[in-house]
């Protein structure tokens, strides 16, 4: 090989190194280290100084990062900051090395934290968690589904040291209709083993609210279950349609929502009473209507509703449903 071909291999070298991440660049050293066996020593020791020298310059030509598009693209250090009642340990959720979502549990009193549950390989990842009681936590799973590629949700309960994890009324709900199974009506804060979730009824378009445990019921759509058993309970509500329940916070379902492809319906029902009366009525076309209750007050015959007021959203009082106080406009 003459000097010619000696300074276009070179020069090819130096082109390609340019465009090869640095993995590539030392495979391609260790190669050339491999190969000079077989050539003059001139020869050799030009391929590798140019696969050096290349290197150098590839790595030295790098385009720092942006730091904002590195804060953009990475995931934040831990979310979804829960404190247990007694206020003895915290929970939050954090990003494994492996790329999955995980829930952690501190211990405030000794210090140290665990891992008590993460998201699975096949695709059902962690998206909220909180304390049910002060040793008992209820997660939130999302999937898309192998049988007909739905989105679907899972709520799981587990203890806060990662022991008796339970999927909740999956094995119970049969059908296309157990799509959703992590909403929760109520988390019962008196009662330490039960809460309200929304679950399917055996009516397709119908949705239940069961409480857990008592009665055993085998219905098709459900069984009883409990945050710890997995009894569930007979339904203390039930709507036809597509329903969302809202409870007033002392274990009573009373305001719901029906919607179809025509209309939004909002109904609810005073203490203490079991006829529903109309809140809200809106069509489903009407994209100017802002109408969203969010729950009860410390009174429970006061619903909170966010709605429209100078042109922007403002939180409002509803009295009974005769009448509505503005209470902020922020």
């Amino acid at each position: 090989m003459d000097s010619r071909e000696n300074a276009s291999a070179r020069d090819a070298m130096e082109r390609s190194a340019r465009r090869l991440s640095a993995l590539t660049t030392r495979k391609l050293i260790s190669t050339a280290l491999l190969c000079v066996s077989g050539l003059s020593g001139l020869t050799a020791r030009a391929l590798v100084s140019s696969a050096l020298l290349s290197f150098s310059v590839a790595s030295s030509n790098a385009a720092s990062p942006d730091p904002l598009a590195v804060a953009f693209g990475t995931m934040p250090g831990l979310w979804g900051v829960r404190m247990s009642p007694d206020g003895t340990k915290v929970s939050f959720l954090q990003m494994h090395p492996e790329d999955l979502s995980v829930l952690r549990v501190l211990d405030l009193t000794t210090g140290e934290a665990n891992l008590a549950l993460a998201s699975t390989r096949d695709g059902f990842n962690l998206q909220w968690c909180d304390w049910a009681n002060n040793e008992r936590l209820l997660c939130s799973f999302s999937g898309i589904s192998k049988a007909d590629f739905f989105a679907v949700t899972r709520l799981v309960a587990v203890n806060a040291d990662g022991s008796e994890m339970k999927v909740l009324a999956q094995n119970q709900v049969e059908g296309s209709y157990s799509q959703f199974l992590d909403e929760i009506v109520d988390w019962l804060a008196d009662d330490p083993r039960r809460i309200l979730i929304e679950v399917p009824n055996d009516k397709p378009g119908s949705v239940d609210v069961y409480r857990r445990a008592h009665a055993s019921s085998r219905g098709v759509m459900v069984r009883p279950v409990d945050i710890y058993s997995g009894a569930m309970g007979s339904p203390v509500e039930k709507q036809s349609g597509n329903a969302h329940w809202i409870s007033d916070g002392r274990g009573s379902p009373r305001l719901y929502r029906f919607m179809n492809t025509r209309q939004i319906r909002w109904h609810y029902r005073r203490s203490g009473e079991s006829k529903w009366r109309r809140l809200h009525k809106a069509k489903m076309a009407d994209l100017e209507d802002d109408y969203y209750p969010i729950g009860f007050g410390e009174d429970p015959d006061r619903l909170l509703v966010l709605k429209p007021h100078d042109g922007r959203l403002a939180l409002h009082h509803a009295l009974n449903g005769r009448g509505e106080d503005l209470l902020t406009a922020e």
